[in-house]
């Protein structure tokens, strides 16, 4: 699998992801940059670990999920300043994306991740995809699992034991389904 993906679901998650900051040599890296996707207070708190560990805000983007109706503040209005805050520091906002591929150079470290766009004209029939240079993705997504996505898995004979059983490399029991993120449990 790729390195510099880290679902942050949990404390082995959020370890395994520091330890990767440390050993990786990513913040002093001034070209290398990070992506936080998601839109629980999880995220927030990951931008800030970020800039606490001397990650430049410049380097730094917050990509809200397309869709996704979570008000990690319980008021929009709070959201609305913190994001213009974070902006203000230099920290990107994007919103209404939906990730759907890493891009990793021959080390398999990540290098892109790629997004879709639903709320834009479609092109060739296709949703539009942007694609934004990323060494580091944290994913921070709702400790939940939605009706859908258990159904998704339950009918395809995949390991779900409180959450999508994976390896150390996000595998799960079907070698060609890989997962991460809240819905996975190690």
């Amino acid at each position: 699998g790729e390195r510099g993906a880290y679902s942050m679901c949990d404390e082995d998650a959020m370890a395994a992801a520091e330890q990767y900051l440390e050993t990786s040599g990513f913040a002093a890296n001034a070209s290398a940059n990070a992506i936080v996707y998601g839109a629980t207070l999880d995220a927030y708190c990951t931008v800030e670990a970020l800039l606490a560990r001397g990650v430049g805000a410049e380097r730094i983007t917050l990509v809200k999920p397309a869709g996704d109706a979570d008000d990690a503040f319980g008021d929009a209005r709070v959201a609305t300043k913190v994001e213009r805050q974070l902006e203000s520091l230099g920290v990107g906002v994007r919103a209404d994306l939906r990730l759907c591929g890493l891009d990793a150079n021959s080390a398999q470290v990540i290098t892109t991740a790629l997004f879709e766009d639903p709320d834009a004209p479609p092109q060739d029939g296709e949703i539009p995809k942007v694609m934004l240079p990323c060494e580091l993705l944290l994913c921070c997504g709702p400790h939940r699992v939605d009706r859908t996505t258990f159904s998704a898995i339950n009918d395809n004979s995949l390991v779900y034991d409180g959450g999508l059983v994976v390896d150390a490399h996000f595998r799960t029991n079907d070698p060609s389904v890989s997962a991460a993120g809240p819905v996975t449990k190690f």
